[in-house]
Order: structure tokens, then sequence, then C-alpha cells
């Protein structure tokens, strides 16, 4: 099974894409080709995934899942409102497909094998190349053909990539349980949230990025509370090591994982002065913003950690990524926009953003589903 919509939802969602002016489709017709075997699979995962967390939270609209299947765009995905309490997170089939090529090259590469506590007979770290954009190489990666693992390695770097997506999947339920299509785009009856619908109306742009982080800490909010819990395979070769230290290394391969995505939503370095000139926040901000998170989880004991040092192994593992980034394409000079990011000020970025949501939450408390609750303002509403 490739999708669950009912055939006059593939329609319309066929319909919306192409007057968006993309060359894509709902993939609904199985074949015996790799692709069909991903999109199976990962159908059946997330939809596990969805089904778990709507009866957890006592959701009762229909929220479907269906992957796009787009010959031009590379986008991630997104979140609809098909109309009478019915929903759909559509998912860019490439987002997978260039997860999973991108994890692997990172986990061939020494810094992350130390930093997972592995070891390979040989790493893939590449000679500084003549290439100087950072970015642009580090989305090339996910082009090339996946490195292949042998056990128990293929199974952990498939845990990883999983856990990567279903944080995605979790980031458009988001937009969906915590009521943000009510302020989302509307097109034929269908309203949305898009990734990489710009807008040169900085207004605007806050109430988006606004909703963006919400659904990040959504996503990592409730995953960071099972993948704390889920072994990896690499713990098998790891018998001597005691259950704070495996919690320590679940934390570094979800974080790892999800921010192995988020740091490739950026084109350029961050720009304090250009922040909000797009409707998402720049990725090295939001990673900036989920290891707050973290952190207030912990300050908060939210979660019954066993290990300490949680924001720190955080750190050290958005620290290894970029080591690893550097190996992988053979390019420098990434991590200046990380550190850029982590040292940015509050005022310039979480001020208006958090003074934006303090405006929206009486409107998207109106319309939340389930029993959450919605992340309390903090500051007056702007």
């Amino acid at each position: 099974m490739l999708t669950d919509l009912p055939n006059a939802h593939i329609s319309s969602i066929n319909d919306l894409l192409r007057q968006l002016g993309f060359n894509g489709l709902v993939l609904e017709t199985e074949g015996n080709d790799s692709v069909t075997f991903l999109a199976r699979r990962y159908f059946t995962l997330y939809r596990k995934s969805i089904d778990n967390l709507t009866r957890k939270l006592e959701v009762r609209a229909k929220i479907y899942l269906c992957f796009i299947l787009d010959a031009e765009k590379d986008l991630q995905a997104c979140a609809v409102n098909l109309g009478e309490d019915e929903y759909c997170v559509a998912v860019w089939l490439a987002a997978p497909m260039r997860t999973i090529a991108t994890i692997t090259h990172l986990m061939s590469t020494s810094a992350i094998a130390q930093h997972l506590e592995y070891a390979l007979d040989t790493y893939t770290n590449r000679a500084e190349a003549s290439a100087s954009d950072t970015f642009a190489a580090y989305r090339a990666l996910g082009f090339e053909a996946p490195v292949e693992f042998n056990e128990p390695l293929k199974t952990f770097c498939s845990q990883i990539a999983y856990g990567a997506i279903e944080w995605l999947v979790y980031h458009e339920l988001g937009h969906i349980i915590n009521g943000h299509l009510e302020l989302g785009k509307e097109f034929n009856g269908l309203t949305f949230i898009l990734e990489d619908d710009p807008s040169e109306e900085r207004d605007e742009n806050l109430t988006s990025q606004a909703l963006e982080l919400d659904a990040d800490c959504f996503a990592t909010w409730l995953l960071l509370q099972v993948r704390l819990q889920s072994p990896v395979a690499i713990e098998e070769i790891l018998p001597s090591a005691s259950e704070a230290e495996k919690e320590l290394l679940r934390l570094r391969c979800f974080v790892f994982g999800v921010f192995s995505i988020v740091r490739g939503f950026d084109d350029h370095p961050v720009d304090v002065d250009t922040m909000f000139n797009s409707d998402h926040p720049p990725g090295v901000i939001r990673m900036n913003y989920m290891i707050d998170l973290i952190a207030n989880t912990t300050i908060e004991n939210k979660f019954p950690y066993k290990a300490e040092k949680i924001v720190e192994a955080a750190l050290d593992t958005v620290v290894a990524l970029e080591q690893s980034i550097s190996q992988a394409t053979g390019t420098k000079g990434g991590g200046r926009n990380v550190l850029t990011a982590l040292e940015l000020a509050w005022e310039p970025f979480n001020v208006p953003v958090l003074s934006r949501w303090a405006k929206l939450h009486p409107i998207l408390d109106k319309f939340k589903m389930g029993i959450g609750k919605l992340a309390a303002p903090q500051y007056p509403p702007a």
C-alpha cells in the first residue's frame, strides 16, 4: 500500500500540485521497483507512527498519508486540510531517499563514527576540495549512491534515517494537530502549509516562522520521549555501557538524524538582517531553538533522564555533524554558519517570533486537536 487517500482526495492534491507549478503526483501505482519498495516500507512505518500519536493525543480527525513523486521540486513535506475533518501528511518521496543517502555518507566519516562509538575498516574522509560552497556540496550528498554497511551498522543506520524522517512526519502532524492550517494558504477548498512558499511580507513571514518553530518543538518534544527509550542496534556491541550511557547515545543518534535534515534547509550563511525574508527560519536557527528545548526539558525535569550533560551531548553532536560534513564533502566553512546561530542573542530572532506566537495563541487554541496543550506565550502579543 502506497497511500490510504480516497481517489477524490488524490485528484484534489494532484490538482493543487499542478496549480502550484509542481511536476508532481501522489504515488499510488505499485510496481516491482526500488521506488515502490521504499514507499511501501515507509508508508507502513509512518502510518503506524501517525496512528500511535493520534491515539495517544486522542485526536479524532482522519489523517491520511501519501508520498509525492516529483521530477523537479526538491521539497520535504506538506500538511493539507482536505475539509470535513480530514487531513493529509504528504511527503515528497525524495526526502527519505535523500536522507538515507546523506546519513550513510556522514556515517562513513570518522567524525560520526567516533561520536556514535563505532569503528569502520576505512573511512570516506575526502581531502579538501576546490569547491567553496559547503551548502551545495552538502545537498549533493543526497544524490550520491548510499554507502553500504554490514550489520549491525546497516540496521543502526536505518534506525537513524527512520527517526529523522519520522521527525519530519511529526512536524507536519504538528501543523495539523496544533491548528496551524487555520492560518494556511487556501486553494480550491484545500488549505495547506508548504515549505518553500516565499513571501516578501515580513509580517506574514513572522507568522509562518512562529508556526514552523512550534511544529519543530511539537515533533522534537514527542519524539525525544520515544527515542530515549528505544534501543539502537549499535548497543549490542557496547555490552558494558550503563543505561545512562545508552541514553546519551540514543540522544546523539536522534539529534544527528534530525539535524542532518534541518542542516540541509540552508543554502546560504545565516544573516540577521534577512532572517525574516522567508516563511521558514534558517535551518541553523531551528537547530539552536531545538537545543534550547532540550535544555528546558532538562532544567524543568520534564523527562526522567538517567544521563547527565544532555545539552552538552546535543551540542557535541552539532560539532560532530559539522566535522562529518567537511569530511564527507571535502569542503570547509559551514561550521561558522552554525556558530553564528548558536551565538545569536535572544532579541533579534526569538523575541519577534515569540511575540507573534503570543498573538496567534488564542486563535490556534480554538482549533487545536486532542488533549495536548500549546506552548504558553512568553511575551506580550505583537
